[in-house]
């Protein structure tokens, strides 16, 4: 088919499209939507190149009987055609703008819909809400236009085109378009129609677009909606009526010149926790239009920023349209699922990264409480990653392109012109990672001069690449990326600052993740200019694929569609699964942005209220318990008669019993009242205040006689036998390689030194260290055995050398083990680190269990996995589960399933077997089916194959999880620098007698 290629001509964007105009549904006169849905079930063909497509494919009689099918919206990767392809910042053909390689892939989509007579009569506009990346339309043979821009919404007057009954409608849309240049999102690249298809039938004269904005009085008591109206062709009188979110109405008059100002005395005004809007409708004879207006001022004073005078922190999430089924092709039902869990997790904002979601998208953020930065469907990343690019050279290459002007300014314009009356969106953003450029500046003017009632934001302003000498004047907000703590001090080390600071990503949440955001929200809140930050990002991007043979879901990500160009499983950095369970990431993020927070101060518990706008002892039952050894033994409700918005209060702390044992008092804070997505009774978060760490190693009981312990030795061993054990000690390994203890074996391979773990998606850059020290298949080589009898035990002490092929020793280990009469092994190894190697991942002995010790108890932070950067989410209690359930399957395996900050571990199979594990110095555990051999060397969770045994590990300490796959290292405090260690526990086999 022969098309002038609009695709690979930027001075052409759109051909016969109306000017864009803010979305909104109308109404007739019967109260139904004056709409007709195209979507449904389409016929649909799919070319390798527009040249295979029929020059006749346009035509009304067109034979496309022997065309497939597809659902309508939908993205045809997710229908068997052409291949997935999952990038992040790369094009995925040369870089040769605007020009696209000639086998572009079109699907040739045709449907047959029916019109009444008497919608001929009226106008008609034929609107798509989503199309990747271009398209070409046909109605009844006859071409009626061109667009781009694929999160855009593009419409057109089809009212001389339609005819009475049956109606053809054909689109071509191309898979690449010099807008894809624009277009290099982190995200699987697909194609299609994707969002909603629909005619609108209008009066010949309507009201076209309209703005409404909103106006406080310095006071906050007064409110002004300002509504502009444009029509068609000519005024028209409109009547208004305003309701209050009850449906009561305020006012009713006429808009007789396309201008009025409706003034609401004491109005009740919108932010996050008070969705409070009221609903406009615009009446004219034939239709009605309603629009959901939130009231509400967001301003900038002194670098903080403040939403209807009161200083606010943004909780966010950066959020893209995505499903591992339906891929773009979310629906209404798909949004409200994520919405709901975001208010479920305290989450407060959301980011549109990195374009406009759909258009219905921000009015739901407006009705159940949202702040939006909404963003232009603008991002050229891959233009940093050109030969011998890099951020600080080639970003702005693309962008600062002159034939590209145009284009960057008509995306902005339309996300700005499109989403304008929604009162959730507190922000602009004029795109995503394609360095600063003229049209960029020219485009963030037109965005402060069309509308001064938002912030106006793009991150990418901080590089100056080429000749461009950036102006940032037009931008609100300093805005970074990653940025670690340190280089968030260095931003206000420099003195006065113009501007409020945010992280627009941050606390990226690829696997097991992330890391350390308690410490970044201690440093948010102890800083009033600082915004807040949005988490990279809500969910896993993955395609599903049925499930494999072990009942498991299969999900694909880069390179497992044999795509010769991807970045792997980078896609899976998500807080939630792609199904929407959650990660233990989206955990620990709810109780680091909980509403309130508890500190001790003297000999008072100290409450701070973290909301901006809601008394807290108003909006939460309180509830403060006592947990001897993570147990409960006392709680009392806490009742407050007030505590507003970022106040405090004092209460007294609870008695605390002199005995032994370890104390917290745990507050947690439930909601009274039932909302939007939130039942009454849930618990918004917690706090766990340690108020005496003295636990003590339970001494073992034993009924009977005890008879001293028989040893024996050769070259390579150390026999041992008890009344009631039989253990077996290597010299070589120097440690355990048998423990029989009532006849009964439970070591099914001997015990090891551990140094490494299944790398984690954020030890990406450090693994490589790991890996050339030899930490993988480090094993320690005994060197000198001591056998003595002590009064009441044997003592083992071995000196050794932990060392791995081709490096040098990594650490000397001297290890001590006191076997008492009953069988009690008393463990302490030290270890001097040779200080050359890098720190460890962890540190401490691998057991092999025998399979039946399925079940766990134990004593430390729980019941999610836990690190000593990643333990918000957990608490320090005593907690049951299995072997199985303390297993995270992460889609790509990784480390996973640790507990931070444990005195006490047991397995046991609930009959007459089990293993205890004591020690007085808080250690990390894991017990698993996979080893970390299988962990590490398996693409797929469902590829992972259950070893033979119980794989417990019992660590020293293990390594922080940070978030260093795009982000800082994780603090030197959470990773084990140490030089010189000293471990010491001790293990119970067999339990009491």
């Amino acid at each position: 088919m022969l098309l002038t290629k609009y695709y690979e001509d930027p001075s052409v964007l759109h051909v016969g499209t109306m000017p864009d105009r803010a979305y909104y549904e109308c109404y007739g006169e019967n109260g139904q939507k004056d709409c007709m849905m195209l979507n449904g079930i389409w016929k649909f063909q799919y070319y390798s190149e527009v040249y295979e497509v029929p020059d006749s494919f346009g035509d009304k009689a067109f034979d496309d009987g022997s065309f497939n099918e597809i659902p309508v919206p939908g993205c045809w990767q997710n229908h068997g055609y052409g291949q997935h392809q999952y990038l992040c910042n790369f094009y995925p053909y040369s870089y040769i703008p605007p020009y696209v390689p000639h086998e572009n892939p079109c699907g040739a989509y045709r449907t047959v819909f029916q019109v009444e007579a008497d919608n001929l009569e009226k106008k008609a506009y034929l609107n798509f809400d989503g199309v990747d990346s271009c398209f070409y339309v046909w109605l009844n043979g006859t071409f009626i236009g061109y667009s781009q821009v694929a999160h855009g919404t593009s419409e057109f007057d089809v009212s001389r085109y339609l005819q009475k009954g049956n109606n053809q409608l054909a689109v071509l849309v191309f898979q690449w378009s010099d807008g894809s240049y624009l277009e290099c999102q982190d995200k699987f690249r697909m194609s299609g129609i994707f969002r909603d298809v629909y005619i609108q039938f209008r009066p010949q004269n309507h009201i076209r677009d309209f703005f409404v904005k909103t106006e406080l009085s310095e006071d906050y008591k007064k409110a002004k909606i300002d509504i502009e109206l444009e029509f068609l062709k000519g005024l028209m009188d409109v009547q208004y009526s305003l309701y209050n979110q009850e449906g009561d109405i305020l006012c009713s008059a006429v808009i007789e010149r396309g201008q009025e100002t409706i003034t609401v005395n004491n109005p009740v005004l919108w932010n996050a926790e008070q969705p409070y809007s009221y609903i406009l409708c615009l009446e004219t004879e034939a239709e009605e239009i309603r629009q959901r207006v939130a009231v509400r001022e967001i301003k900038v004073k002194n670098a903080v920023v403040y939403l209807n005078g009161a200083p606010i922190k943004i909780k966010g999430v950066n959020r893209h349209d995505s499903d591992p089924i339906v891929g773009y092709a979310v629906d209404y039902d798909h949004v409200i699922r994520d919405l709901k869990l975001m208010k479920e997790h305290n989450i407060n904002a959301i980011r549109a990264s990195h374009y406009p979601n759909a258009p219905w998208f921000p009015d739901l953020c407006t009705k159940y409480g949202f702040y939006l930065i909404a963003e232009a469907d603008l991002e050229a990343h891959g233009a940093a990653n050109i030969y011998e690019g890099a951020c600080s050279k080639t970003f702005g290459d693309l962008i600062q392109r002159e034939i590209f002007d145009e284009a960057v300014l008509d995306r902005v314009k339309k996300c700005v012109i499109r989403d304008k009356n929604h009162g959730s969106i507190i922000m602009w953003s004029l795109g995503n990672e394609s360095g600063f450029s003229k049209s960029l500046e020219t485009a963030g003017r037109w965005v402060r001069e069309y509308d001064n009632s938002r912030l106006v934001h793009y991150e990418s302003s901080i590089w100056e690449t080429g000749n461009h000498k950036n102006d940032v004047s037009m931008l609100d907000v300093y805005s970074k990326m990653y940025d670690s703590i340190e280089k968030i001090d260095e931003y206000f080390a420099q003195g006065e600052v113009e501007k409020p600071y945010m992280l627009c990503e941050y606390a990226h949440s690829m696997g097991n993740s992330p890391g350390g955001l308690e410490d970044y929200a201690n440093k948010f809140y102890s800083e009033p200019r600082i915004l807040g930050a949005f988490v990279w990002e809500w969910c896993d991007h993955a395609v599903y694929m049925g499930k494999a043979d072990n009942g498991k879901k299969k999900y694909y990500y880069g390179g497992d569609f044999k795509e010769k160009l991807h970045n792997d499983n980078f896609c899976l950095d998500g807080l939630v699964y792609p199904d929407r369970t959650p990660h233990t990431g989206l955990k620990e993020y709810k109780n680091v942005i909980r509403p309130i927070r508890a500190r001790m101060e003297g000999q008072s518990i100290l409450l701070e209220n973290m909301l901006d706008f809601l008394d807290a002892a108003e909006t939460f039952d309180i509830v403060c318990e006592v947990l001897k050894n993570g147990e409960s033994i006392r709680s009392k409700n806490i009742v407050l008669e007030s505590m507003k918005p970022h106040e405090t209060c004092e209460i007294p702390l609870m008695e605390i019993p002199q005995e032994q044992g370890v104390y917290h008092v745990k507050i947690s804070y439930y909601y009274r009242n039932a909302g939007e997505f939130i039942a009454q009774g849930d618990c918004a978060g917690f706090d766990e205040l340690c108020m005496k760490d003295d636990y003590q190693i339970a001494e073992r009981q034993y009924k009977g006689n005890l008879s001293d312990i028989a040893v024996a030795e050769d070259e390579k061993y150390v026999y041992l036998k008890g009344s009631n054990f039989n253990y077996v000690y290597n010299k070589h390994t120097g440690s355990f390689s048998n423990l029989y203890y009532n006849g009964q074996e439970y070591l099914n391979t001997p015990i090891l030194y551990n140094i490494w773990r299944a790398p984690t998606d954020n030890d990406c850059q450090v693994k490589k260290k790991w890996e050339a020290a030899g930490y993988p298949s480090a094993l320690n080589h005994g060197l000198h055995t001591n056998v003595a009898r002590e009064k009441e035990c044997i003592t083992i002490t071995t000196s050794s050398l932990l060392a791995a092929p081709h490096v040098q020793t990594i650490a000397e280990i001297n290890s001590t083990w006191e076997v008492e009469k009953n069988g009690r092994i008393k463990v302490k190894i030290e270890l001097q680190k040779n200080e050359i190697m890098p720190d460890f991942p962890r540190f401490g002995l691998r057991f092999f269990l025998q399979k039946p010790l399925e079940y766990v108890t134990y004593q430390g932070y729980g019941p999610y996995e836990s690190y000593s950067d990643k333990h918000q989410a957990s608490y320090y209690g005593r907690f049951d589960s299995t072997v199985e359930h303390m297993h995270e399957d992460y889609i790509k395996p990784q480390e996973n399933g640790s507990h931070f900050h444990s005195n006490y571990l047991m397995l046991s199979d609930r009959k007459n077997k089990k293993v205890e594990i004591q020690s007085q110095r808080p250690f990390s555990f894991q017990t698993s089916y996979y080893t970390q051999e299988e962990l590490a060397g398996k693409k797929h969770n469902y590829e992972l194959e259950p070893a033979a045994q119980v794989i417990v590990c019992v660590d020293y300490k293990m390594g922080g999880i940070g978030t260093n796959s795009c982000g800082p290292e994780p603090d030197l405090i959470y990773q084990i620098t140490e030089p010189k260690i000293e471990f010491e526990f001790v293990i119970d086999i067999g339990g009491e007698e």
